[in-house]
C-alpha cells in the first residue's frame, strides 16, 4: 500500500473500522461524500481525521454524509460502530477519496459497494470474501491502477451477486469460469484486468451487459448461451481470433432477439475474415436491429 504521507504512528485505529483516505488539493471544490445507507435505529460514526466527527443516525434510506475541510492535505477518516448494520456504501465519482478495501470485510451486512473512480486500494478477496449478501460493486478505476488487487473467485460465493465492476485493474486475475454459476449475474464489467480464459465460460450467465475489453480472453468454444439482448464489447482481445469470433456470432444469432450490440474493435478480425457461418450470422444480426463493429 502506497504511502500517503499520513502520520503513521498516531492513536492505533479501532479494532472494526472501514477506513477511507482523503488526499485534499483544494478546499473549496474537493468535498469528501459518503454515502450509506444502514439498518433502521442503528449508529454508526464517521472521524474525518481532522478533529471533527459525524454521527450516522441510520433510517433505512440512502443517506448522504459531507464534510469540507479547511486546509489542503491527507486525512485518515475511520467509519466505526454498528458496521453490521450497513448495507450500502457508496464514495463513487471521487479520485481524491478511497477506501481501504481490507476494511470492507467488516460490512458483514453490505449489498451494494459503490467506490468507482476512486483511489481506493487493498486486496478484494480479503476485503469481499466475507460479504456473502453482496448484490452489486463496482470498483472501476479513473486510470489503470496495480494497487487493487484479488482473484475474481472471491464473487463465486455471493450467490446474490447480480453486477461486478472491475475496471482497470492490473492485479486482479482468475479465470471467466470463476462466476460462470452464478444465477443472478446479468452485468459483468472486467475490461483492463489480469482476468482471463475462455469466453464460453461466461455463457450461462444471464447477461445483459459484458465488457471484457483488454483482458487475457483467449478463445471461445461454440455453447449455448443465455445472453439476450446484450450490448457487450470485446475490443483488443486479440487472442479471440476469426474463427472464435464467427462461432460466437453464430451463438448469439441462434438465442438473440433485437436491440443488441456486440464490439470487436482491435481484435485485429475484419467481416472477411469471418467463416460464411460467421458472416451469415453477422448479416442476420444486423438485420434484426444489432448493432456490430469489427476492424475495417
Amino acid at each position: 500500500m502506497p504511502n500517503l504521507g499520513i502520520n503513521t504512528h498516531s492513536a492505533p485505529l479501532p479494532e472494526q473500522a472501514v477506513v477511507c483516505r482523503a488526499k485534499i488539493t483544494n478546499c473549496l471544490t474537493q468535498t469528501v461524500r459518503i454515502a450509506i445507507t444502514g439498518i433502521c435505529d442503528h449508529v454508526s460514526s464517521i472521524d474525518w481525521g481532522d478533529g471533527n466527527s459525524t454521527v450516522c443516525q441510520y433510517d433505512g434510506r440512502i443517506q448522504s454524509f459531507k464534510h469540507s475541510y479547511s486546509r489542503e492535505g491527507f486525512f485518515l477518516i475511520r467509519i466505526i460502530d454498528d458496521l453490521d448494520s450497513i448495507t450500502a456504501f457508496d464514495i463513487a465519482g471521487q479520485s481524491y477519496l478511497g477506501v481501504e478495501i481490507d476494511t470492507l470485510r467488516y460490512l458483514t451486512a453490505l449489498e451494494s459497494l459503490n467506490a468507482g473512480f476512486t483511489s481506493s486500494v487493498g486486496n478484494i478477496t480479503v476485503g469481499l470474501k466475507p460479504l456473502t449478501s453482496l448484490e452489486s460493486v463496482n470498483l472501476g478505476q479513473e486510470s489503470p491502477t496495480a494497487e487493487i488487487t484479488g482473484e475474481l473467485s472471491v464473487f463465486a460465493a455471493m450467490p446474490s451477486i447480480a453486477e461486478v465492476t472491475l475496471n482497470k485493474m492490473s492485479c486482479i486475475t482468475g479465470s471467466f469460469h470463476d462466476i460462470g454459476s452464478l444465477r443472478y449475474l446479468v452485468r459483468v464489467l472486467l475490461a483492463g484486468t489480469m482476468i482471463g480464459g475462455d469466453i464460453s465460460g461466461l455463457a450461462l450467465l444471464p447477461l445483459d451487459e459484458l465488457d471484457i475489453s483488454n483482458t487475457q480472453a483467449s478463445g471461445y468454444t461454440g455453447i449455448s448461451l443465455r445472453w439476450n439482448g446484450l450490448d457487450a464489447t470485446f475490443d483488443n482481445l486479440t487472442g479471440l481470433g476469426a474463427s472464435a469470433i464467427s462461432q460466437l456470432l453464430q451463438d448469439v444469432d441462434a438465442i438473440a432477439k433485437s436491440d443488441g450490440s456486440l464490439a470487436f474493435g482491435s481484435c485485429g478480425v475484419k467481416y472477411g475474415d469471418l467463416d460464411s457461418f460467421g458472416k451469415s450470422a453477422h448479416d442476420n444480426l444486423i438485420g434484426r436491429g444489432w448493432d456490430i463493429t469489427l476492424d475495417s
